[in-house]
């Protein structure tokens, strides 16, 4: 029935946990990922079949709803949340875009390693670029010293803000 040995064991410990796996399930989930089903299913049974779905192969939209609408989502330890990340980065943008529509990935540094729907870079590598960008702009504005008023009596400065928001669009 299994094709290897490591297969067999899954599906024995999976077994002993109460939940019915099928042979193609066991394929996809390794000794690492096993470990954590079995951290994740004290702290619920319907998370960690959950879980076992999401790692079992191809990612569905119903799949990671289900994981991540689950009321104990957020108790998730950091070892689960890592095996997420790596299937997640394995899967198609829609299945992505719905996971980042209900998760905050910049929140948590367990979501380093995530690269988001549409992008080639993972969340540290991002939040990096963002904060060099700012600290950039921080140090350009700085340099720049006040503007000056244009002598109307303060309130001349004021006219910049509208300008820049018409020019740049939504930021």
């Amino acid at each position: 029935m299994f094709e290897t040995q490591q297969e067999e064991e899954v599906s024995t410990a999976l077994t002993s946990m109460g939940f019915e796996v099928k042979p193609e399930q066991v394929k996809q989930i390794d000794q690492a990922e096993l470990k954590v089903i079995q951290s994740v299913d004290f702290i619920d049974v319907k998370l960690a079949e959950d879980l076992i779905d999401v790692l079992d192969g191809e990612i569905t939209i119903e799949e990671i709803d289900s994981l991540i609408q689950d009321e104990n989502f957020d108790e998730l330890p950091d070892e689960a949340i890592n095996v997420i990340v790596d299937a997640l980065n394995e899967t198609s943008d829609d299945i992505k875009e719905e996971f980042e529509d209900n998760v905050n990935i910049f929140g948590d540094d367990n979501y380093d390693d995530y690269v988001p729907a549409g992008s080639v870079v993972d969340t540290a590598t991002r939040r990096t670029v963002v904060a060099v960008t700012a600290a950039t702009a921080a140090a350009t504005g700085a340099a720049a010293g006040p503007k000056p008023s244009g002598g109307s009596g303060g309130g001349g400065g004021g006219s910049e803000g509208p300008k820049r928001r018409s020019r740049g669009g939504r930021r």
